[in-house]
């Protein structure tokens, strides 16, 4: 049976050229749940978060969130929608400040383009960014630019911004990569708690021991197919892990 609220990806293709990148996916993520997408260089992985983005299209196949068809929107209107990427190489406007990005995040946020008034914008939009800043550590850091930031506090921004966009699905590519012990912890804390607020967070990240922590269901993809699914401890017993695992190291 499926959930009304999921998002559900049937049939989808993707090539490039020669390489197929997607091979007729098929797959569903609920409210609730974060599902970490495991492969090697390659596997679809990053393809299927820009499919569901709406910044790649697929060649075959439907994308549906709340019954809404996906596939063929423009990104700004599946943005609106309530569904936002997180990049690996960050996408932050480093000329702004921290409070400047986050508040051009928020602009995009349901609530905010409900509000009918300037002020109301203007209440949502701060309260929002205040909470952000406070739960990421960023509050010192509001007035600088994010040019002159450490990588890991403008990792922290690319995660704040997607938080005061108040999406309902979370596409995170590499979440936890070039983080410190500390912003890492920051990282995960906020991630299981946007989990357990009913968000959908899809997230693909090399990192075993992370995956372990912030999943409860991964896909295991090899040459643009599923080869095995399950909760992470389950799928790392798959008899088909070792070995792709093995090359993803190599």
């Amino acid at each position: 049976m499926i959930d009304a609220d999921s998002l559900r990806l049937d049939r989808i293709s993707k090539r490039f050229g020669s390489i197929v990148a997607c091979n007729e996916l098929s797959m569903e993520f609920r409210p609730g749940t974060c599902t970490a997408v495991i492969g090697p260089n390659g596997a679809g992985k990053t393809t299927i978060l820009n499919i569901v983005a709406g910044s790649l299209l697929p060649d075959l196949g439907s994308v549906k969130w709340n019954g809404v068809e996906l596939v063929g929107l423009r990104q700004d209107a599946i943005a609106r929608l309530g569904i936002v990427r997180m990049f690996q190489d960050l996408k932050v406007f480093d000329s702004m400040t921290v409070y400047e990005n986050l508040l051009a995040a928020a602009g995009r946020a349901p609530s905010v383009i409900r509000a009918w008034s300037l002020g109301k914008v203007k209440a949502a939009s701060g309260a929002t960014i205040d909470t952000v800043m406070q739960r990421l550590g960023l509050t010192a850091s509001a007035n600088r630019l994010v040019r002159d930031l450490s990588y890991a506090e403008r990792k922290l921004v690319a995660l704040g911004r997607a938080m005061c966009s108040e999406g309902r699905i979370l596409l995170l590519d590499e979440p936890a990569s070039g983080m410190d012990k500390t912003s890492l912890q920051v990282v995960l804390d906020a991630v299981i708690s946007l989990r357990e607020s009913g968000a959908i967070i899809i997230i693909v990240e090399h990192n075993l021991s992370i995956v372990q922590e912030l999943a409860s269901h991964a896909l295991l993809l090899e040459e643009g197919r599923i080869i095995a699914a399950g909760e992470p401890a389950e799928l790392y017993r798959n008899s088909n892990f070792g070995r792709v695992y093995f090359s993803m190291q190599q």
